[in-house]
């Protein structure tokens, strides 16, 4: 075989395998940065229920106001606290802020209405993952009288799902507290793909 030929081969081979390299990196990456996420979801979620087993927070509807504006920092993360719904399988970490890292590691914390103690609205935003029980993707399923925990610093928060409905995508007025209840909002969008509308759920706080 004349050497430009065989060159030429070699080229066309490696061009080949670099191609097919490329794809096997793109269809694994969605996976791997997945597992990532839920690897860092799991060291939180770990930190804080060893911080709250060895600090023995009360449960707290007794003082019906929402928790107060404090978080802890774990690697380098604000987590505020955790957000646990049993009819759907859900506890995830609540992180400060709604930007990209916090609604990937876990629920973001709306920071201009929550865990403000003289407002007593705690609005909370999660993805609408296409995975089953994770972020807010079964959120849906929610119906009046289900109940939703808030652990925070203070204690752990009990509230009863109210009602849930949709909304358009800049509608802003699901930022206020719709009631003169302790109240919880929880965002997310809908449907889960190519979504065109926000779905709501309202509670109020459980009364001791």
């Amino acid at each position: 075989m004349p050497r430009a030929s065989w060159k030429q081969n070699r080229i066309v081979h490696s061009s080949l395998w670099l191609v097919l390299l490329i794809g096997a990196g793109l269809m694994i990456w969605p996976e791997f940065d997945e597992w990532n996420q839920q690897r860092k979801q799991d060291a939180l979620l770990t930190v804080w229920t060893q911080n709250q087993t060895q600090e023995k927070p009360s449960a707290a509807n007794d003082a019906l106001a929402a928790p107060a504006p404090e978080y802890k920092n774990i690697n380098g993360i604000p987590v505020m606290g955790a957000i646990v719904i049993d009819k759907i399988g859900l506890r995830e970490p609540l992180l400060q802020g709604a930007g990209p890292e916090p609604l990937d590691l876990g629920i973001g914390v709306v920071e201009t209405t929550s865990f403000v103690a003289d407002t007593d609205h705690l609005v909370l935003a999660g993805h609408r993952s296409l995975k089953p029980g994770k972020h807010f993707n079964r959120l849906g399923e929610l119906v009046r009288g289900d109940t939703i925990l808030i652990e925070s610093s203070q204690g752990t928060f009990t509230y009863g799902v109210e009602r849930s409905f949709l909304v358009e995508p800049d509608d802003l007025s699901v930022l206020t507290a719709s009631s003169d209840e302790t109240e919880l909002t929880l965002i997310t969008c809908h449907p889960m793909r190519n979504p065109t509308h926000r779905l709501i759920v309202k509670a109020t706080l459980l009364k001791g």
